[in-house]
C-alpha cells in the first residue's frame, strides 16, 4: 500500500509540474551550472544505491549560463535521478559522469553512466 501511495503521489506531482510548466513563461537568468549540478546530486544522495555511485562532475566551477532555472533543475533532476535509480549494482565501478559545453548558442549537457540502459 505504501509503494502505491508513493507512486500515486509522484504521479500527481508530475501532473502539477507539467501544468505549471506549460502555463509559465520561461525566465532566462544567469545560473551556475556546476552549483546546480552539485545541489541536485546532494538532494539525491539518500536515494537507494546513490551512496555506492561515484559522481564525476566535469564542469568548471564558474560555468554560468542564461536559462530558466526551474525548468533546468527539473530536467536535470529527472536525468540524474534516473541514472541513480537504474544503475547496475552488479558492476564494481558504478559512476555517473556529468559534463557540459557551449557551442555557439547551444548548451550541450551530457549524463553518462554504466547503468542498465534502455532495451
Amino acid at each position: 500500500i505504501q509503494d502505491r501511495i508513493q507512486a500515486q503521489d509522484a504521479f500527481i506531482k508530475d501532473i502539477i509540474e507539467y501544468s505549471r510548466n506549460i502555463r509559465t513563461e520561461p525566465l532566462a537568468e544567469p545560473i551556475n551550472l556546476y552549483q546546480l549540478t552539485t545541489d541536485i546530486i546532494e538532494s539525491l544522495k539518500f536515494n537507494v544505491g546513490a551512496a555506492t555511485i561515484r559522481f564525476d562532475i566535469e564542469l568548471p566551477t564558474d560555468f554560468i549560463v542564461r536559462t530558466d532555472r526551474h525548468r533546468w533543475k527539473t530536467m536535470l533532476s529527472n536525468l540524474i535521478a534516473n541514472a541513480v535509480k537504474y544503475h547496475d549494482g552488479s558492476k564494481a565501478d558504478r559512476y555517473i559522469k556529468l559534463s557540459a559545453r557551449q557551442e555557439k548558442n547551444r548548451l550541450i549537457y551530457t549524463v553518462t553512466d554504466n547503468g542498465l540502459g534502455i532495451a
